[in-house]
């Protein structure tokens, strides 16, 4: 073995084993010119807190019996008088003897010796005669955090994951740290997310596990999971990996686009200790890559095309952007343009070539369609693949892990950035979308193809997407599919339903659409097979249309009929009891007589009545008025009320629920005032179970009228958010703070903020504001939203912006109206626009309304755009879409409905349905159509 070498008198990067640990040091005693009875003296004499070294622990060291403890070790080299800057090899040579005889995980390699480019290290652009190693590293103002945190990670397992745009440097920046901080750790690079989890069962020593491009990991029956990331950690094992902002601000979103998988997702992303990485360089960093372009001509480029950013002018990206947007080829440009659209849509996996050759003609005018050649695909793959600078190429082949094979073809990282910018809001032809909708297979790109397609309203090609999921067992795919089609087809929807009857929520949406075609044997079938929500629906329709059957049935003993008819043929006494109670606050009775009203042709009076409750503060009576209104067919009111600012008016005219609650009412409500608690319990149990709308409400009131206090207990255990509240309003009511104390113990979330009421009303404000700090920091959401604003009020100017740098969701947004306050608003301006990463999307929201009272209406505008790029919902998202309509800026709408943008087609229908544009037959259309593929281009409405 070679011990003489660059860092020091010998160079112990040869060392590998124990083995070859002991000869290094003997050789390297020997070399000094010690003996074992000088060491021993001369460890004496070293510093005190140093290790000491005995005459037979040296001799075990040098023989190999044992292997040193570290300050042993260093012990050792300190008396050989090793220089400083050879110590670190020396430990890195311990370390790897340390853990030689470990399990080494399979395909793993020394962090020293993993190959950059194949970790995903963009290749740089070639100058003149330079080969293609990469250029220097130009150190970022980051790199000290990111090695902080990767030493803290390697001391018991760590999740580090950069965040940033494409070719930013985020990977490079993560390779080079390794290498400084765990150069002799073994790497693990895996091909998809079930890998890693054969590394928990090995519990392997020393490991990283490497997922450059997160998001890869994150889809399909293979994915990587949050519990498989838990029990790496435990096992000490570093995770690392880099993801875009689009694709991490899509995956924590708080809309649920696909279930479970998602929600693990967020759950696994939260495990991540997240860095954001700047796309451009500080002037530190400009200043220290201008000091290595000197020596580098591939820097010194980057450097004097600043303006572009030097990480992406190293990997070739304006040359790639140019070859798309100005090329000279017209198939190729269409052929990346159509890949580009296809990830910016959904569609992950690889593009094969008859995908793009079924996608690629709607992109060409008729006139190229003609002129093109018999191998057209072939040159325009040929331009889209050649190599730019000899680092890059705008369409990357895709082997599928088989050699000498292609199987599909991706967008280079950086032109999909570029392409969710420029290309948000573009029109796909009917052949991309129709492209989209054959060659897809994996479940989770059809998954979000579909939301694609459902969120910008083109039906045409959402309902066979979700019909695929829905014929493979997606429930929600299933219940979307159901919403679209049902307006226009009802037993479409059924058919779709039907498989998943047994959940409850289907069984309330089946139930419902085959009352509104009124499918008497569907109802009475799911009726005899045991199903609550249906018999009531039932008894209601037969009670429209043969009221002897109904009758027939409650002398039978059915008590759903007889429940029905106990308030069907109340007379003007039960009126008057039920007008009693309704005016003492009970609910239930007023929910009942609201409806009675409305059966004897009194829709006017059941309106007052609601309206007037709701305008009281009754939380469930605006919900309550808005489905009357519905039923009855009084629109105009409804669209009143909304542009008043009901928010129950405004979401029943967007959203697709489940109705029928009203009925349940009126049967349960009936028979508990018939004697017969249990049953109603039962009714309005299966009603609420099956998401039918008031019914948890209407549950509640039930309970608590029937003194079955134990049962809303029990429901407010689950979880349950209403049963929850009515707890603490209870225990309010009474004055009873023991009580408010223990549900606050037992993790109501409602208590704590009855309790943090309380103190405030008795002048304990800085008591409330510990209680709160206390509550949030043990995980309560509810505690975490008002701590800030207390903060404001109990005047800890310093704590709230120390809060507002750890909390992104809530106290920074509540910094920056704080400074607006003192008139400090270009201050909180500047705070939120520099706001990245977890809260990002928030505090674009907040940023916005400070702008927006200053009157930069455009500003708030270009500020809230970039967050459609992904799955187009959120805060930031809401409020453009919000901000658009009240500007009644249409020709934004139709962007922003091509964008993806949740809510703009409604808003948009609504300007323009308001202006006199379209009538509400063109509104009904388009909510049972949707739009053409070519919407709005074609020029159809609206």
């Amino acid at each position: 073995m070679e011990l003489s070498g660059a860092s020091g008198p010998f160079d112990p990067s040869a060392v590998e084993t124990r083995a070859e640990l002991a000869t290094a040091l003997r050789a390297l005693r020997q070399r000094c010119g010690l003996s074992i009875e000088r060491m021993v003296r001369a460890a004496g004499r070293l510093p005190q807190g140093s290790g000491r070294l005995a005459r037979s622990t040296i001799s075990d060291i040098e023989q190999g019996k044992t292997l040193p403890q570290q300050d042993t070790f260093r012990a050792f080299l300190l008396v050989c008088e090793v220089p400083p800057d050879a110590v670190p090899g020396w430990l890195a040579a311990w370390e790897r003897a340390s853990t030689a005889h470990l399990p080494r995980p399979a395909s793993a390699v020394r962090v020293r010796d993993a190959e950059p480019r194949r970790l995903g290290v963009h290749a740089a652009i070639v100058i003149g005669n330079q080969d293609d190693d990469l250029p220097e590293y130009v150190t970022r103002d980051v790199d000290d955090v990111i090695r902080a945190l990767l030493n803290e990670a390697a001391r018991s397992g760590g999740f580090l994951l950069l965040m940033g745009g494409s070719s930013v440097g985020k990977t490079r920046m993560l390779f080079e740290a390794l290498r400084s901080r765990m150069t002799d750790w073994w790497l693990l690079y895996p091909a998809f997310g079930a890998e890693v989890a054969t590394l928990v069962q090995a519990r392997p020593a020393r490991t990283v596990v490497w997922l450059d491009e997160l998001q890869r990991y994150l889809d399909g029956p293979r994915r990587l999971t949050a519990a498989t990331v838990r029990a790496l950690l435990a096992a000490g094992v570093v995770v690392v990996g880099t993801i875009w902002p689009r694709e991490y601000d899509a995956r924590m979103a708080t809309a649920d686009v696909g279930g479970a998988d998602e929600a693990d997702n967020r759950v696994l992303l939260d495990l991540a200790t997240t860095v954001v990485v700047a796309a451009a360089f500080t002037e530190a960093e400009m200043a220290r890559a201008k000091e290595l372009a000197r020596v580098d001509g591939r820097l010194d480029l980057a450097v004097r095309a600043s303006d572009l950013g030097v990480t992406q002018v190293l990997a070739a990206g304006p040359d790639l952007q140019r070859r798309w947007e100005h090329a000279d080829d017209p198939y190729g440009e269409a052929v990346i343009t159509a890949a580009i659209d296809a990830r910016r849509l959904g569609m992950q996996a690889p593009l094969a070539r008859e995908h793009l050759a079924a996608a690629v003609p709607g992109y060409l005018t008729s006139v190229q369609q003609a002129n093109a050649s018999a191998d057209w695909l072939d040159r325009a793959l040929a331009y889209a693949t050649a190599k730019v600078r000899g680092a890059a190429s705008a369409l990357i082949p895709d082997s599928g892990g088989v050699m000498g094979q292609v199987v599909g073809y991706r967008a280079a990282d950086y032109l999909l950035q570029r392409g969710f910018e420029t290309r948000r809001s573009g029109v796909l032809p009917e052949t991309a979308w129709a492209a989209l909708v054959s060659y897809p297979t994996d479940p989770v790109d059809i998954r979000r193809l579909a939301y694609s397609a459902d969120t910008r309203w083109r039906y045409t090609y959402a309902i066979p997407l979700y019909r695929k999921l829905a014929a493979a067992g997606d429930e929600g795919a299933a219940r979307r599919l159901a919403d679209i089609v049902s307006n226009r087809n009802p037993r479409q929807a059924i058919a779709a339903l039907h498989p998943f009857r047994e959940t409850a929520y289907i069984v309330g949406q089946l139930t419902e659409l085959m009352a509104g075609i009124d499918d008497v044997a569907g109802l009475r079938q799911a009726a005899e097979d045991g199903d609550l929500v249906a018999g009531c629906r039932l008894v209601d329709l037969l009670g429209a249309t043969d009221l002897d059957q109904v009758r027939a049935a409650a002398g039978c003993g059915n008590q759903l009929a007889l429940g029905w008819l106990i308030d069907h043929d109340g007379d003007d006494q039960h009126l008057s009891q039920l007008r009693d109670r309704a005016d003492a606050g009970d609910r239930l009775a007023r929910g009942r007589l609201a409806e009675a009203l409305a059966s004897r042709q009194q829709v006017d009076q059941a309106i007052a009545l609601l309206a007037t409750s709701a305008d009281r503060g009754d939380s469930l009576a605006p919900y309550h008025l808005a489905d009357l209104l519905i039923r009855h067919g009084r629109i105009s009111e409804l669209q009143e009320r909304a542009d008043a600012g009901d928010i129950a008016a405004e979401a029943a005219g967007d959203l697709t629920v489940v109705r029928g609650g009203h009925i349940a009412c009126r049967v349960a409500g009936a028979l508990a005032d018939h004697g017969d608690p249990d049953t109603a319990i039962a009714i309005l149990t299966a009603h609420a179970a099956a998401h039918v709308e008031l019914a948890d409400d209407y549950l509640i009131d039930l309970l608590v009228t029937c003194d079955r206090i134990d049962l809303l207990r029990d429901r407010a255990a689950t979880g349950e958010w209403s049963s929850n509240q009515r707890l603490v309003t209870l225990a309010a009511a009474r004055g009873d703070i023991k009580e408010l104390r223990k549900l606050e113990a037992e993790g109501n979330w409602f208590a704590t903020q009855q309790l943090v009421e309380a103190m405030i009303e008795q002048g304990q404000l800085s008591e409330a504001v510990d209680h709160l700090r206390a509550r949030s920091a043990a995980g309560d959401e509810l505690a975490a939203r008002r701590l800030p604003d207390l903060l404001v009020d109990d005047g800890r100017e310093d704590e709230l912006r120390s809060l507002a740098q750890t909390d992104p969701w809530y106290a920074s947004g509540c910094w920056a109206r704080y400074l607006a306050t003192l008139d400090r608003l270009d201050e909180g301006i500047q705070w939120l626009s520099d706001q990245r990463g977890p809260g990002a999307d928030v505090a674009a929201s907040e940023l916005a309304d400070l702008l927006v009272q200053q009157g930069h209406i455009d500003d708030a505008l270009d500020i809230l755009r970039p967050f459609t790029t992904g799955y187009g919902d959120g805060p930031s998202v809401n409020r453009l879409v919000t901000l658009l309509a009240d500007h009644e800026r249409i020709v934004d709408l139709r962007i922003e409905v091509n964008a993806g943008a949740s809510g703009a087609m409604e808003q948009l229908l609504h300007v323009l349905l308001q202006q006199g544009a379209i009538d509400t037959g063109t509104v009904d259309r388009t909510h049972q159509e949707g739009v053409t593929a070519s919407w709005p281009h074609d020029g159809s409405s609206p």
